[in-house]
């Protein structure tokens, strides 16, 4: 953006009228201010170069900076990894006195270890029969995250240029300073911060040298998992201490088991499973820092 106008054009005079000021009468530097400089901006994407100070009579070179800043979100994923270390806890046996396993017994459910069970049906009467339930599931899954920060996108860079000597007030009357034209550029005063243009300067600009970037992702984390099948081989006997076998069974099994007085399991197995992901969202954000007013004749 072309901020330079008819303040820039080496005709203005004095607030009176009457200058012999061979360049150009500018505005007071008001206190607290500094200046005046020559000030550019330019915009595209990427942006245009910006003027030399070198190319003017503004040869130096103060600072540059940007105005407007557009930094998006950081892009956040979470996801869970498949279900890991999977396992199952020792297979159960309920007690029921009827042959539908209906009716349930006394004995509350029982875990079949695996070394010999003698299983509780005492109280049931010898004619118990029994379900088989698969373990409990355990198991943890790994959080897969991913950060992306956007770059920045500048809107405008700026550059001040001063000169290279204070300006005098030499031809002007009224209070002017008699300074050079900012070829194509804005004449402006400046000061560190936000603040409100003073009289002869009204045209405000904030831009910043530098920025902060906290952007990130909240903790990506997994819950436990859920959906995982157990199931269980198991060794069934006859007699108490797990001798006078019938043979393997398996769990989850429906209602079965008359004459069965101890039991052990042999091998579980767990299959499935998933965990729900948390976390994973945007935070922080990108906040333009060492702002800088300048404010210039139009």
């Amino acid at each position: 953006m072309d901020a330079g106008g008819d303040a820039a054009d080496g005709q203005s005079a004095s607030p009176d009228g009457a200058s012999s000021c061979e360049a150009m009468c500018a505005p007071a530097v008001p206190a607290g201010w500094s200046g005046p400089y020559a000030f550019y901006e330019v915009a595209g994407s990427p942006p245009l170069p910006l003027p030399s100070c070198d190319a003017g009579a503004y040869g130096n070179h103060i600072d540059d900076g940007f105005e407007g800043l557009d930094a998006g979100p950081s892009q956040c994923s979470c996801a869970c990894g498949p279900v890991a270390d999977a396992s199952c806890g020792p297979p159960g046996a309920s007690f029921f006195s009827d042959p539908r396993c209906t009716q349930s017994c006394l004995p509350a459910p029982q875990t079949i270890a695996t070394t010999c069970t003698r299983l509780d049906i005492d109280t049931c009467g010898g004619g118990a029969h029994f379900t088989l339930e698969g373990g409990a599931p355990s198991g943890t899954c790994v959080p897969e995250a991913s950060t992306t920060l956007p770059p920045p996108v500048l809107g405008e860079n700026a550059r001040v240029c001063g000169l290279p000597a204070s300006p005098t007030a030499a031809g002007c009357v009224g209070g002017g300073v008699c300074v050079p034209s900012p070829l194509g550029g804005a004449l402006c005063v400046a000061q560190g911060g936000t603040w409100t243009c003073p009289a002869g300067y009204p045209a405000a600009h904030m831009y910043y040298t530098s920025y902060s970037d906290t952007r990130s992702c909240t903790a990506c984390a997994c819950g436990l998992p859920t959906g995982i099948a157990c199931s269980a081989t198991l060794s069934l006997f006859g007699n108490a201490n797990c001798t006078g076998g019938y043979g393997p069974s398996s769990a989850p099994a429906a209602c079965g088991g008359v004459g069965v007085r101890s039991a052990m399991t042999t091998a579980t197995t767990a299959t499935g499973g998933n965990c729900a992901p948390s976390g994973g969202q945007p935070a922080g954000g990108v906040t333009p820092t060492a702002g800088r007013t300048v404010c210039c004749t139009e």
